[in-house]
């Protein structure tokens, strides 16, 4: 065990790069693989667990003043329209 000998060897930047360039495919292939596994996990395996409410107050009372509708109160019948509308 005395006889052996141990070199060290130190590499710089440029050796580095040269070395994950020769090996693109690898890092490539594993990224790859990855994000198959985490598409595959979030899928089929983690149940989603969310809530969503929303409230919507809508008025068309007419004040005093106003005999003809204005725009605002127009509105009012196509926003009753898209919230019954279901998007998904």
């Amino acid at each position: 065990m005395d006889n052996i000998k141990k070199e060290y060897r130190e590499l710089d930047l440029f050796e580095i790069f040269q070395m994950l360039l020769r090996h693109w495919w690898i890092i490539l292939l594993s990224g790859l693989l990855c994000g198959l596994a985490a598409f595959t996990y979030s899928k089929f395996a983690v149940v989603p667990q969310y809530t969503s409410v929303t409230k919507i107050y809508l008025s068309n009372k007419l004040t005093e003043n106003q005999t003809n509708p204005t725009p605002s109160t127009e509105l009012i019948k196509d926003y009753e329209e898209m919230v019954k509308v279901e998007l998904f």
